[in-house]
């Protein structure tokens, strides 16, 4: 969502950051209002998912409508880190009353090692199987290395 708001500003409409921002935060609130007493830690970062899905689903209709981008063009870019992200959470959502026993420092190794596992998947994925978000970041950091040189 938040490269789109750049593409609005860029293809003249700046207000659409807005506009989503405003359905975001209502929503967002509204969603942790409600789910953050029923089911705590793990209701507000449902409530946090819940808030976003509807102003990235938003932000890919304007897209597709505004430029000559694709569903598919935007959707083959989300798809995979976002099945990765469910497999590697199935395991620490049933695990996580154990991990919230251990100590910090450990937490933050086993979060360290999810995430490490979590690049190597999706650079595996790109790597044989040209699938995820990989040549977008391409794309950014040679964009990055342009603009300091």
């Amino acid at each position: 969502v938040e490269i789109s708001y750049r593409l609005f500003a860029g293809i003249g409409f700046p207000d659409k950051k807005v506009k989503l921002d405003t359905v975001k935060l209502l929503l967002t609130i509204g969603l942790l209002l409600f789910l953050t007493p029923r089911y705590g830690a793990t209701g507000s970062a449902l409530a946090l998912l819940l808030g976003i899905v509807p102003t990235y689903v938003l932000s890919t209709h304007s897209l597709v409508r505004l430029t000559t981008a694709t569903y598919a063009d935007i959707y083959s870019r989300l798809i995979v880190p976002l099945l990765v992200t469910i497999t590697l959470s199935i395991p620490v959502i049933i695990l996580k009353p154990a991990i919230v026993a251990l100590p910090p420092l450990l937490i933050l190794l086993i979060a360290s090692g999810i995430g490490s596992i979590y690049y190597s998947i999706l650079y595996l994925l790109w790597r044989y199987a040209k699938l995820g978000p990989y040549p977008t970041a391409q794309l950014i950091i040679w964009y990055l290395r342009q603009k300091r040189d």
